[in-house]
C-alpha cells in the first residue's frame, strides 16, 4: 500500500509536544508548544516498514497527521487560523484546510488512552479486530505518541 502523510515543521515555537511534572497533587501534563507558524510537507510512504521509518524521522519541532491539504498542495506555509488572512497562500491546521482524502489509500490512527488498567497490545488488537474485522488483513505499525515518552 502506498500512502501519504503531512508533516508540520514548527518555526514558532522551536519545540512541539507536552511536558510532564510530578507535583504534590500528582502528575501534571501541559503543552510545551503549540505551533504558531511553520511549514508543511506531504511525505509518501510505501508500506508498513516505510511508514515506520517516516515516523522515526520526525523531530521535536515536528508533528505528523494523516490529514492532507484540502487544496492539494504538496508543501507550504502554515499559520494559526487567526493569522491566515495576514499570510497569502498559507494554510491553517483546521478541518477546512486539512482533511482525510476521499477514495484514496490512507492511514487510520488509533489513540489509546486507557482509564484504569490498560489492555496489553495483544488484547487491544484483538478487541479492535473484533469490532472491525477488516483490520485483520491490514498492515499495522504499533507506535507510541510523542507525549508517551
Amino acid at each position: 500500500m502506498t500512502g501519504r502523510l503531512t508533516i508540520f515543521t514548527s518555526r514558532r515555537p522551536a519545540v512541539l509536544g507536552k511536558t510532564f511534572r510530578l507535583t504534590a497533587n500528582g502528575l501534571e501534563k501541559s503543552t510545551a508548544g503549540q505551533m504558531i507558524q511553520g511549514s508543511f510537507e506531504i511525505r509518501p510512504f510505501d508500506g508498513a516498514v516505510s511508514l515506520a521509518s517516516l515516523l522515526a524521522s520526525v523531530g521535536r519541532d515536528q508533528a505528523i497527521t494523516a490529514s492532507l491539504p484540502a487544496n492539494g498542495s504538496e508543501c507550504g506555509e502554515v499559520v494559526t487560523a487567526a493569522e491566515k488572512s495576514n499570510h497569502s497562500g498559507a494554510l491553517a491546521r483546521t478541518k477546512e484546510d486539512f482533511c482525510l482524502p476521499a477514495g484514496q489509500a490512507g492511514v487510520l490512527v488509533f489513540d489509546y488512552d486507557p482509564h484504569g488498567v490498560a489492555l496489553s497490545r495483544e488484547a487491544l488488537w484483538t478487541s479492535l479486530c473484533d469490532v472491525c474485522p477488516a483490520l485483520v488483513d491490514s498492515l499495522v505499525v504499533w507506535w507510541c505518541s510523542g507525549s508517551s515518552f
